[in-house]
């Protein structure tokens, strides 16, 4: 009895091996060879490190003095990545934190990482299929873990 369970649970164990490599596996079209999945690399965000990065970034409320004028409210333009000076600012939205109260002059230390989401209606829908108004892109934001400064920024739960 207790040869036959020991079977029945490598073969089971066997079984579980040979799904987890036809997974390993990512069809990129329908008719595409598939790609391993090592091969596969998480994005490269605006602060030039891949997505999901753990990182303090420094910076000040992004406010634009001259058209286009629209822009997230809760944009930092953000000039120091791990204590270095950016050669160019980069602007990007700043996730579960207020900062839209905050004038351009405070300076913001904040602990995250880079994420993002696609957004808008991609191209080929069927007809009739409800459309949002923004085009289809990748929109780019922080998700803030912690606040160095300035203390009166609180991180909404």
């Amino acid at each position: 009895m207790k040869r036959i369970m020991l079977l029945v649970l490598l073969i089971g164990l066997c079984s579980l091996g040979c799904e987890e490599s036809k997974r390993a596996e990512v069809a990129t079209a329908k008719n595409a060879p598939p790609v391993p999945s090592s091969s596969m690399t998480r994005p490269i965000g605006r602060l030039g490190l891949p997505i999901g990065t753990y990182v303090t970034i420094e910076g000040q409320r992004y406010k634009p003095t001259k058209p286009p004028f629209k822009v997230h409210a809760r944009t930092l333009l953000v000039d120091t990545l791990q204590a270095k000076r950016l050669d160019v600012p980069v602007k990007l939205v700043i996730k579960n934190i207020d900062i839209d109260s905050l004038n351009t002059e405070t300076r913001c230390v904040l602990k995250g990482y880079e994420s993002g989401a696609w957004v808008g209606s991609p191209e080929g829908l069927r007809p009739g299929t409800p459309v949002e108004q923004t085009k289809f892109h990748f929109h780019h934001y922080f998700v803030v873990t912690s606040v160095d400064a300035p203390k009166e920024l609180r991180i909404n739960r």
